[in-house]
């Protein structure tokens, strides 16, 4: 069996368009992707706004989480920070979760803010095979499709699905959950 390991240095990927930092973050993606909706790019939350020192732009402060996945059955959304099982930098955690709960709460989403790791993420034997593929393929240049959204909304209803929760009328929830049987999955609470 082949085996892929992280280290310290990531190697970023495009998958579905959207740019990932590691392909730790690829893995994550390809265990939920069949019962969640998914956005990548776009995610930046400025901080600390409110201190007289920070006068221009350049100098706001800015934390980009990973992830943010909403659930196809349950609707429920949970911004993602996604760590090698090798960082322990226990004040960056804490400070990432500080910020992000704020920003929920300023801007009132349904979300949910965890930390996942490596040793949390783990892959049936089909997505195992894809991440191999998709791996294999990167290497000779694979770029992937224009966006993460693999359903019958468009991508902007799409990414509205993932930030707000939103459908259109005429697509049922039962419609486009993709079929998933993991019985084992602990990744995200009530995701199943």
């Amino acid at each position: 069996m082949e085996t892929f390991y992280y280290t310290k240095r990531s190697r970023s990927i495009i998958y579905h368009g959207q740019s990932l930092d590691s392909l730790l973050e690829l893995k994550f993606i390809l265990s939920i992707e069949q019962t969640h909706a998914w956005i990548r790019d776009g995610l930046q939350i400025y901080y600390n706004m409110d201190d007289p020192k920070l006068s221009n732009e350049e100098s706001l402060q800015k934390y980009t989480p990973d992830i943010l996945v909403r659930n196809w059955k349950t609707g429920m959304a949970t911004l993602v920070e996604i760590k090698p099982d090798h960082y322990n930098d226990k004040w960056a955690n804490c400070k990432r979760h500080e910020v992000a709960e704020k920003y929920i709460e300023q801007f009132g989403y349904d979300w949910q803010f965890k930390i996942i790791y490596e040793r949390n993420i783990s892959l049936r034997a089909e997505q195992q095979q894809k991440y191999r593929n998709i791996c294999h393929a990167y290497a000779q240049s694979w770029f992937g499709n224009a966006h993460p959204n693999n359903t019958a909304l468009t991508n902007d209803e799409y990414t509205r699905y993932v930030t707000d929760g939103w459908l259109p009328a005429t697509v049922p929830r039962a419609g486009i959950v993709a079929s998933h049987s993991c019985t084992s999955c602990s990744l995200l609470p009530a995701t199943h």
